[in-house]
C-alpha cells in the first residue's frame, strides 16, 4: 500500500481501492489495522473503510477507503 500522505492537500478528500491478490501470496496482507495505521501515520482521517468480497478467485477481496487530510 502506498502512503496517502502526498495524495491530497490539507482538508482534501481522497478515495481509493486495493485488490487483495490470491495469485501473489507473498504480498503484504491487507487488513483494517494496516489501513488505520497507514492513514494515521499520514495525517489522514479515515472516514470509511470497507472490505468487499469478490467473486474473482484471483482477487477474492477488495478494500475501499475514503479519507480527509488533516
Amino acid at each position: 500500500m502506498t502512503s496517502p500522505a502526498g495524495k491530497t492537500v490539507p482538508g482534501g478528500l481522497l478515495a481509493g481501492a486495493n485488490w487483495m491478490s490470491a495469485v501473489h501470496p507473498g504480498r503484504l496482507r491487507l487488513d483494517e489495522e494496516l489501513y488505520r495505521s497507514a492513514f494515521t501515520e499520514a495525517g489522514v482521517e479515515l472516514t470509511a473503510l470497507r472490505r468487499i468480497p469478490s467473486s474473482d478467485t484471483d482477487y477474492p477481496e477488495i478494500w475501499a477507503y475514503v479519507g480527509r487530510r488533516a
